[in-house]
């Protein structure tokens, strides 16, 4: 079978035309060929989990040392099916303090991880990684852990002396 194409159309449609074409290979060809990073893909359909940095919140905008504070992340499903039993670790400087497992997380969906935390004074790195251990097969993995800097600042000096104190009539 033989497909024969004739124009009636002017040359400055068929350049523009041409152009089109030329943008839209130059454009499709990187999402085609992948950003030469390895996404570790282990399955074509299935959940795919992720998370992002600026959905990590934290439950103060200042924090200090040894107080208390809440973190939480939304946890995405982007996959075409729902993922059961996902791990959710936190992270401060790379180490892990706390996990969480939540029961499920639905195709385009989201649900929420919590956490209580407290930390020492200085310069922190606070992560999370989801599906860390690698238990359920993803579409992608290389989207599965944000993190977020923070500076943790000292408690004032809140000492008081019996010098301190002084008795007035009012």
């Amino acid at each position: 079978m033989k497909i024969e194409f004739v124009s009636q159309s002017s040359p400055r449609a068929v350049r523009a035309m041409a152009i089109v074409l030329v943008a839209f290979s130059v454009l499709a060809m990187p999402a085609l060929a992948g950003d030469g990073e390895e996404t570790r893909s282990t399955v074509p359909f299935g959940p795919d989990l992720a998370v992002s940095a600026g959905d990590l919140v934290l439950s103060k905008s200042i924090l200090m040392a040894g107080v208390d504070f809440n973190v939480s992340i939304k946890v995405y499903n982007l996959g075409d099916e729902d993922a059961f039993s996902v791990t959710v670790d936190l992270l401060v400087d790379t180490e892990p303090v706390d996990q969480v497992v939540l029961e499920e997380v639905p195709v385009d969906g989201w649900v929420k991880a919590y956490f209580d935390l407290s930390l020492s004074q200085g310069d922190h790195t606070i992560g999370v990684l989801v599906d860390g251990d690698d238990a359920i097969d993803e579409r992608r993995e290389d989207n599965n852990g944000a993190s977020l800097d923070v500076r943790v600042r000292s408690l004032p000096d809140a000492s008081v002396t019996a010098s301190d104190l002084s008795v007035s009539s009012a």
